[in-house]
């Protein structure tokens, strides 16, 4: 067999565990991944990996302003971190429209100080509506302690619009978020995912 058949199927067999992969399933475990530290800053910081089959992942070291950049006013959020004494952060997100979930990011905020980190949590847990529209507290004992989480649920004035969940949760000065969205999308499948997850960091 040439080495250029070889490639081909080889290419060929990643396509098709690719598409094979849309069977969505809860994580059951996460492997840390480690990131570069954001520019200028000695911290390290590591994102553990989700198990979301058939989801594509890409990660990312974000400033104040990429890390505000997808709120309703970014210039308020920038500020808020600003304020906070924002470190960097890492991100890490996954996409895909098969399964339950079409978007999860997970996001790693490093702040200053742990004072800093829970000024921060404060402020983003009554600005929700920068970052997932109106939204509703979501209480639920299987959620774990240190966790709240929110949902905006769809209007119906458009068509396309998905559920979304934001949780927020904090471990010294580091602030972590999940959200994740997506027409198919559960509450229990979103905090079975939250616990697994915070159990790892």
């Amino acid at each position: 067999m040439n080495v250029g058949r070889t490639r081909l199927l080889l290419i060929l067999a990643v396509v098709a565990a690719t598409a094979c992969g849309g069977a969505e399933t809860v994580p059951t475990q996460a492997t840390a991944t480690p990131q570069a530290s954001p520019t200028g800053v000695g911290v390290d910081v590591t994102i553990p990996r989700l198990s979301l089959p058939g989801m594509h992942h890409a990660d990312a070291i974000l400033d104040a302003e990429s890390a505000a950049f997808d709120a309703v006013h970014p210039g308020d959020a920038q500020a808020a971190l600003a304020t906070a004494g924002f470190v960097g952060a890492a991100q890490s997100t996954y996409t895909g429209a098969r399964g339950r979930f079409s978007r999860v990011v997970v996001r790693q905020a490093v702040f200053e100080s742990p004072e800093g980190a829970t000024g921060f949590l404060d402020w983003l847990a009554t600005h929700t509506v920068e970052w997932i529209g109106e939204a509703s507290s979501l209480t639920d004992p299987a959620l774990p302690g240190s966790v709240t989480m929110w949902l905006h649920e769809p209007s119906g004035c458009c068509h396309e619009e998905v559920p979304i969940y934001l949780a927020m949760w904090q471990r010294g000065n580091v602030v972590w978020t999940i959200r994740a969205s997506g027409p198919k999308i559960q509450t229990q499948r979103v905090i079975d995912l939250v616990t697994t997850f915070e159990q790892e960091v």
